[in-house]
């Protein structure tokens, strides 16, 4: 029982039914070429043409410019791998924050605010109504809730000088 058998072709068989293109050099296979792989050469971590297509599917708004900073954000970072792939985590789920206006309507691209709240509610979007319909006031364009997570009362601790309530 090799590695490849049961690590390596189960995952890229499940990469392929969600629809990723997959290069399986089998078992014994180490490919040679860079070519063969869509790269330049093997130092290559991220494939920049299909970087550069899929943004360009996810934001048709993206100038090549702005294709060429993300690009740089997540290519150039000086930092032990462990951190390194931590930060990339983190652009992945918030995105990478333009610091130029939307080419196409000539907005400025807002910065997003991380925030956490305690909302009491039976369900998440029971949560989230509370919770636009407390902050909405104070907030422009799109909001969106990352994440909703049950808190045991137990664990929060009240702020005797208002309605906050911290974790413990």
């Amino acid at each position: 029982m090799s590695e490849y058998t049961n690590v390596e072709h189960p995952f890229l068989e499940r990469l392929r039914e969600i629809g990723w293109q997959v290069i399986d050099k089998g078992s014994g296979g180490i490919p040679q070429d860079p070519a063969e792989t869509m790269r330049t050469s093997f130092s290559e971590v991220i494939l920049k043409d299909e970087f550069y297509k899929k943004l360009g599917e996810l934001n048709p708004w993206i100038t090549a410019e702005q294709k060429e900073y993300c690009y740089r954000k997540v290519t150039d970072i000086d930092k032990p791998l462990t951190d390194a792939n931590r930060e990339i985590h983190n652009m992945l789920l918030e995105g990478i924050h333009l610091l130029t206006k939307n080419e196409q309507t000539g907005e400025d691209n807002p910065k997003a605010v991380k925030e956490t709240y305690l909302v009491e509610g039976l369900t998440a979007a029971d949560v989230e109504e509370r919770l636009l319909g407390e902050i909405q006031k104070y907030i422009s364009g799109e909001w969106e809730t990352k994440s909703c997570k049950q808190v045991q009362f137990y664990d929060l601790i009240p702020n005797p000088e208002g309605d906050q309530w911290y974790k413990a």
